[in-house]
């Protein structure tokens, strides 16, 4: 990071270009709609919630509140409102902070596991869990993701959706400059991942035989 703050002005020009200082808004056609939060610490998903709360005052009605999680157990810090250290996983949580939030909406957790035992799952996971989902039915959806992931998160939950003749938008405020500045890069790098999971195979492959042309050398 402290290598990008050195190159600020770049950084800048970058974020501006990849539209992470724009707001984000459904068109204005769009009112009633189902609305994706996105599971993560306690801090962010407020967050989302926040911004969920401003799209209702905007004249926006959610229908129904879909959460995107996993059973990731978070830390002391990243939960402070769950006391018992079972129960603090991303999916227990949020369930907490939604009947906090005063908002009378009727909301489903949905939250699932990968690769056996291992419960990080991750936004791909998730976006391809719901694909199945019947709530999803010819209805408009807003994704609630802050910048510098807003991008990114639409288009995974795009991907995963476009089967149901349905449209996906992002709902999101500018970046806060509070953010770390190394966001802006790690963000671009995951949503290149994504759009290009071919380049990751030929990366790894590159990779492997240039470890192996090193060791045969004297």
């Amino acid at each position: 990071e402290k290598r990008l703050l050195e190159a600020a002005p770049q950084v800048e020009q970058i974020s501006q270009l990849f539209g992470m200082h724009e707001y984000l808004r459904p068109p204005q056609s769009v009112h009633q709609h189902i609305a994706i939060i996105p599971g993560a610490t306690e801090a962010r998903v407020k967050c989302r919630l926040n911004l969920l709360k401003q799209s209702i005052a905007e004249g926006r009605q959610p229908t129904k509140i879909i959460v995107a999680t996993g059973f990731r157990r978070l830390q002391d810090s990243e939960a402070p409102d769950i006391k018992d250290p079972n129960m603090r996983t991303e999916a227990h949580m949020v369930e907490v902070v939604l009947k906090q939030s005063g908002l009378n909406i009727p909301y489903q957790i949905l939250a699932t596991t990968v690769k056996g035992n291992i419960d990080r799952s991750n936004t791909v996971d998730t976006a391809e869990f719901l694909k199945e989902d019947p709530c999803f039915n010819q209805t408009d959806v807003i994704v609630y993701i802050e910048q510098p992931f807003t991008r990114r998160f639409e288009l995974i939950f795009k991907s995963y959706l476009q089967d149901r003749k349905i449209n996906v938008y992002p709902f999101a405020n500018p970046m806060d400059e509070k953010q770390p500045k190394y966001w802006i890069g790690d963000e671009q790098a995951r949503r290149i991942y994504f759009m290009f999971p071919g380049l990751d195979m030929k990366y790894q492959k590159q990779e492997k035989e240039s470890f192996r042309f090193q060791k045969r050398r004297p």
